[in-house]
C-alpha cells in the first residue's frame, strides 16, 4: 500500500525511529532532509529526542536563521494552557541551491535544559491539557504547510516515542543494525505501533514502514552479511507486504535500501549528500538518496528504483569486463535485429559473460584457499614450537626432579640420624609444652583458691580482733565492779 503521490495532497509526516542510539538516524534525518529540499518541496525536520538532542548540530555552519526556542518551549507553553504557534519556534537553513529548509529544535540547551525536560509531565500532559487533541492540531498544520516532515524520535520505549511513532506518522522509518538487540527491539516497537494505531482516537490509514539497515558493512563478511538480510527477511519482511512489488523479495529490498558503514562519516556531523554527492553506488550520499526517492513518491516508485538494481541475483559476482561485453552484444543485436539467430547469440554473449563472472569467482576462492592453507601451515609450525619447547621445560623439570631425590637418598646417615632425633626432640617438646600449658591452668586455680582463703582469713582475724576489744573492755568493767564491791564492804 503505497501512499497516493497527488501533487496538491496534504503533506507527509516521517518518523525516524530507532530501538538503540548510535544507528545514524540524526544523519540520515539531516540528509534525506536537505534532499527533498533541493528537489523543490517544503521540508520541516523535528527534534523530538528532548532526551539527547542533536540534530541541530548537523546544520550549525548552515543556518541562516536560528530561533532561540524550540520544541520543548513549545509543549512547555502549550501545558501552561497558552495556544502557541509552530512558526515561532522555526529555524531555518540553508543546503545551497537557494533552498531552504526549516528546522524545530529540541530548544535552548542552557543550564535549565535538563530540568525542564524532567518536569515536563507527559501523563499529565494528555490527561488535564488535552495533549492528543493539541499534537492532532500540530498534526494537520504541518501537513498543511510542508510536502514532509522529518521527525527524529527518541529511541527506546518513551511517551514521546509514542506520539511520534503512532499519532503523528504517515511513515514509519525504522533504522536498526545488524545485531539481535536492534532487530528483535525494532520489531517489537513496530508491531506495537501498528496495533496501537488501530484504537487510536483519530482517523488514519494503515502506518507504512521501511526498516532501514544502517552501518552495514559487508563488503568483507559477505556470508555474514548474506545471512543477516535473510534474517531481515524472515522477522521484517511482513512490514512490507503493503508497498513492496509482489515481483520482489523482501531480502532483495534490504540489499538494495541500506546506508553502508563509512569510517571517515563516523566522526561528527556530515552531510556527505552536499559535500561528496549521490553519484557514487558505493556511497553514502547514494544510499540516502534512494530512500530520499522512495519518501519523495510516498513509494509509489518502489518498481522504478528497485528494478534496475535488482536485475542481477544478490551476491553475484561484478564482471569488470561486463560493459564492454554488454556493448559488443548491443552491437551484435543491432546487426542482427530481433531473428532467432540473434537471440541466439544474444544468449551465447549472455552465457560467455556468466561463464567468465564463474571463472573469476573461482580465481578468487581459489586465492582464498591459497592464503587459509597457508595461515594454517604457519599456524601448525607455530604450535609445533610450542609444543616442542613445552617438552623441553617438562623434560628438565624431570630431570631436577630426579637429581633431588638422589642427592636425599644419598644424604650421610648421621644426618639423617641427627634429624630423626630433632624430630624426637620436637615432639617431647610439644609434650612437655603440652604439659606446663596445663601446669599453669592448674596454678591458676590454685592462686585463685589461695586469695579466697585468704580473705577469708583476714575477715576472721578482723573480727577476732573485734572479740578482743569487746572483751577487754568487759574485763576492765569487771575490774572495776569488783574494786567498788571491795570498797563497799
Amino acid at each position: 500500500m503505497s501512499l497516493p503521490s497527488r501533487p496538491n495532497r496534504d503533506g507527509t509526516i516521517v518518523t525516524f525511529y530507532s530501538f538503540k542510539g548510535g544507528v545514524g538516524r540524526s544523519m540520515a534525518i539531516a540528509n534525506i532532509g536537505a534532499l527533498l529540499v533541493r528537489r523543490g518541496l517544503r521540508v520541516l525536520c523535528v527534534d523530538f529526542d528532548l532526551e539527547a538532542p542533536g540534530l541541530d548540530r548537523y546544520f550549525e555552519e548552515r543556518t541562516t536563521r536560528k530561533s532561540s526556542v524550540g520544541l520543548l518551549d513549545l509543549l512547555t507553553q502549550a501545558q501552561s494552557g497558552e495556544s502557541p504557534q509552530f512558526r515561532d519556534f522555526v529555524s531555518e537553513v540553508d543546503v545551497g541551491g537557494q533552498s531552504v529548509l526549516d528546522l524545530i529544535t529540541c530548544g535552548k540547551q542552557d543550564a535549565s535544559y535538563a530540568q525542564r525536560v524532567l518536569d515536563f509531565n507527559w501523563r499529565q500532559f494528555f490527561e488535564q491539557r488535552s495533549g492528543g487533541r493539541f499534537f492532532e492540531s500540530l498534526r494537520e498544520a504541518w501537513r498543511t504547510a510542508y510536502d514532509f516532515v522529518l521527525i527524529d524520535s527518541r529511541t527506546g520505549l518513551t511517551d514521546s516515542g509514542g506520539v511520534c511513532t503512532v499519532q503523528l506518522p504517515d511513515i514509519l522509518v525504522a533504522v536498526l543494525t545488524t545485531n539481535e538487540q536492534s532487530l528483535e527491539g525494532t520489531r517489537a516497537v513496530v508491531l506495537s505501533a501498528q496495533e496501537a494505531r488501530q484504537e487510536l482516537a483519530y482517523d488514519r490509514a494503515r502506518l507504512v514502514v521501511l526498516p532501514l539497515n544502517s552501518r552495514y558493512d559487508g563488503r568483507v563478511e559477505h556470508d555474514r552479511g548474506r545471512k543477516w538480510i535473510l534474517k531481515f527477511e524472515d522477522r521484517l519482511g511482513p512490514f512490507l507486504a503493503d508497498w513492496l512489488p509482489k515481483q520482489y523479495r523482501a531480502s532483495q529490498l534490504f540489499e538494495r535500501v541500506k546506508v553502508p558503514y563509512v569510517a571517515y562519516f563516523s566522526f561528527g556531523e556530515n552531510l556527505p549528500v552536499l559535500t561528496q554527492g549521490t553519484g557514487d553506488p558505493e556511497s553514502i550520499g547514494f544510499a540516502f538518496d534512494v530512500v530520499a526517492r522512495l519518501i519523495e513518491k510516498r513509494f509509489s516508485n518502489a518498481d522504478e528504483v528497485l528494478g534496475t538494481a535488482l536485475a542481477e541475483p544478490i551476491g553475484a559476482v561484478v564482471d569488470k569486463k561486463a560493459p564492454t561485453r554488454l556493448l559488443l552484444g548491443l552491437s551484435v543485436l543491432i546487426l542482427l535485429g530481433t531473428t532467432s539467430v540473434g537471440i541466439w547469440w544474444t544468449a551465447r554473449i549472455r552465457l560467455a559473460t556468466c561463464m567468465s563472472a564463474v571463472a573469476l569467482r573461482e580465481g578468487d576462492l581459489r586465492s582464498a584457499q591459497a592464503e587459509r592453507d597457508k595461515d594454517r601451515d604457519e599456524f601448525d609450525r607455530a604450535r609445533e614450537d610450542l609444543e616442542s619447547q613445552a617438552r623441553g621445560v617438562r623434560a628438565q623439570l624431570e630431570k631436577k626432579d630426579s637429581e633431588f631425590e638422589e642427592a636425599y637418598r644419598r644424604e650421610p646417615p648421621n644426618i639423617q640420624l641427627l634429624r630423626a632425633q630433632l624430630g624426637n626432640l620436637r615432639a617431647q617438646l610439644g609434650v612437655l609444652s603440652s604439659e606446663g600449658r596445663n601446669c599453669a591452668r592448674d596454678l591458676a586455680a590454685e592462686r585463685v583458691r589461695f586469695n579466697s582463703c585468704y580473705s577469708r582469713e583476714s575477715d576472721c582475724a578482723a573480727d577476732l580482733r573485734t572479740y578482743v576489744l569487746k572483751f577487754s573492755a568487759c574485763d576492765a568493767n569487771l575490774t572495776h565492779c569488783l574494786g567498788s564491791s571491795q570498797n563497799a564492804k
